[in-house]
């Protein structure tokens, strides 16, 4: 937690915490639904049937929630001033409304769980079991493909970063933020705490897969006024340039310009 060694510099009204075992269940729905809803990467691969998705991999997910919080390194921004919407989610200190009939629409309404923004770690010297991961795989197979290509781009060699023992290497391994918080540099304030974190605990190297541009930079470029850290992209997915046509043609009597976006061949 913040101490004098590692202060937060988010603004006070925002705590940042360690998740437990009771926090399991609504990460597991915080992580579905950002990824589902929010993602730059799945609203392009999964454009239809997404209500439908959400709930299937929310009953398939919670493994890699789950393994992730039980050896401590995961951490949650709270609100300290959250309002609750309905009087019986105060009452119990939050609730979840959940319709899984529901096909159309977000498919979950969070009230309460005043957690804001979430960043899952674990130890890499206690891997996950891929075997459990697999139905989580099989609904949402782009997982699997990203994590692969990126190993395959990674040049370094791995006797030279891998973890020998605990304590060594932590991974990085989900982060997501509630849409209605995004743009108050919550990510950011708790990816620079847990890095100077990490290093209290004496982690020497942190890794992370991004999916979003602003996470990547963000642990690219971490804050050297405080701590002399560096950061590499150490492989990365490129997609194909869009081709961009524009032309004239006439629509309802009037000359308009038209442009094509599309993506390459090949």
């Amino acid at each position: 937690m913040p101490n004098p060694l590692n202060p937060s510099t988010l603004p006070t009204r925002y705590e940042i915490r360690q998740l437990d075992s009771s926090h399991i269940p609504w990460a597991a729905i915080m992580f579905i639904h950002s990824n589902f809803f929010h993602s730059p990467i799945c609203s392009v691969l999964y454009p239809a049937g997404v209500t439908a998705r959400v709930h299937a991999a929310s009953s398939v997910g919670t493994y890699l929630v789950t393994h992730q919080i039980i050896w401590g390194h995961s951490y949650g921004v709270f609100d300290t001033k959250y309002v609750f919407q309905r009087a019986e989610s105060a009452s119990v200190g939050g609730a979840l409304y959940w319709d899984a009939s529901e096909r159309k629409g977000t498919g979950c309404w969070l009230d309460g769980l005043p957690a804001r923004q979430l960043a899952l770690s674990y130890d890499s010297i206690h891997p996950l079991d891929m075997a459990k991961l697999v139905p989580l795989i099989e609904t949402v197979p782009y997982f699997a493909t990203m994590y692969y290509v990126l190993e395959e781009l990674d040049s370094r060699e791995k006797a030279a970063w891998e973890a020998k023992g605990i304590g060594e290497v932590l991974f990085r391994s989900a982060t997501f933020t509630r849409h209605d918080y995004e743009g108050k540099l919550l990510m950011a304030g708790l990816a620079r705490w847990l890095m100077r974190e990490a290093e209290l605990k004496g982690f020497r190297t942190i890794q992370i897969e991004c999916a979003h541009d602003t996470v990547t930079h963000v642990w690219s470029h971490p804050d050297k006024a405080r701590r002399p850290y560096w950061g590499t992209i150490v492989s990365q997915i490129k997609p194909k340039p869009e081709i961009e046509n524009e032309y004239e043609r006439e629509m309802d009597g009037e000359m308009v310009v038209v442009k094509e976006v599309s993506k390459p061949s090949g």
